[in-house]
This record gives structure tokens, C-alpha cells and sequence, in this order.
């Protein structure tokens, strides 16, 4: 779906994450927020993968999708990385609103790899005032 262009495949997807969140003992959650590219990559790519996966979630009524977490910092591609690489590579690459004051967040991405991308955006969110962020994701790949 991100490097394909096969954007069609996003409804399935974020059927199947839905499907699962209707059916797991997650807490209510306040805000749903994709994981946010940067406006650079969003402009070369068309698209941000985990938006379009956001789209066809509807964990809860009381749920509102959240748009104020974003990537600050233009990074190089995690799949061209190492696991180290990769850790530095997402230092300060977010930034947020201070809108998640007291709000249980959902995170929602297409591939977990070696996690630095999420533990990034997540320390963002708490730092910025979540009470607690979760992550649900379409795939877990395999890192060696």
C-alpha cells in the first residue's frame, strides 16, 4: 500500500483494524491520530498510509480523529536504516499540540518494525499531555 501506490487496499486494512478494535478490551479511547509524515513525503507519496487506515476506523462514538500530532523533522526512510540508525533517526521528528492534555490517545500505523517510530510519536504525545497512548498497527515485521 505505501510504496505501491495500491491505495485501495486501505479500506480492507482498516476494516480488519476496526474489526479488531471492536473486539478487544481496549480502554475508551478520546483521540484516534494517524502517524503523521512529513509534508515533504506527503507530497512525493500522494497519500499517508496510516490516514487513509484511520479513515475506516470507528473504535467508539466518542472517539475524534486528531490531526495535531505531526513530523517536524524531514527524515531519511527507516527501511534504508539499521536498528540504531533508526532510534537516532526519529529524535525530535515530532512535534504536538497541546490538544491531548488528559486525552487517551490511539495511534494508528501501517508497519511496526523496530518500534523507534512509535516510541517517538507516542513520548511526543505523553510529553505533550496524553494520559496514555496505545498503538495499533496492520503488520509487525520481522527486524534481523
Amino acid at each position: 500500500m505505501k510504496f505501491h501506490n495500491h491505495i485501495n487496499s486501505a479500506k480492507l486494512m482498516g476494516q480488519m483494524l476496526n474489526e479488531h478494535l471492536a473486539n478487544s478490551l481496549w480502554p475508551t479511547i478520546d483521540l484516534i491520530t494517524p502517524m503523521p509524515i512529513h509534508s515533504q513525503r506527503l507530497l512525493q507519496r500522494g497519500y499517508n498510509q496510516a490516514e487513509l487506515l484511520c479513515k475506516f476506523i470507528n473504535y467508539s462514538s466518542h472517539s475524534t480523529l486528531f490531526h495535531g500530532l505531526t513530523r517536524t523533522k524531514y527524515t531519511q526512510p527507516q527501511t534504508e536504516l539499521n536498528k540504531i540508525e533508526r532510534k537516532q533517526n526519529m529524535k525530535q521528528a515530532f512535534a504536538c499540540e497541546n490538544t491531548v492534555q488528559g486525552k487517551t490517545v490511539l495511534l494508528v500505523d501501517d508497519v511496526i518494525t523496530t518500534g523507534h517510530t512509535a516510541n517517538a510519536a507516542a513520548q511526543e504525545l505523553l510529553n505533550s499531555g496524553a494520559t496514555a497512548v496505545y498503538l495499533v498497527a496492520v503488520a509487525i515485521r520481522k527486524y534481523n
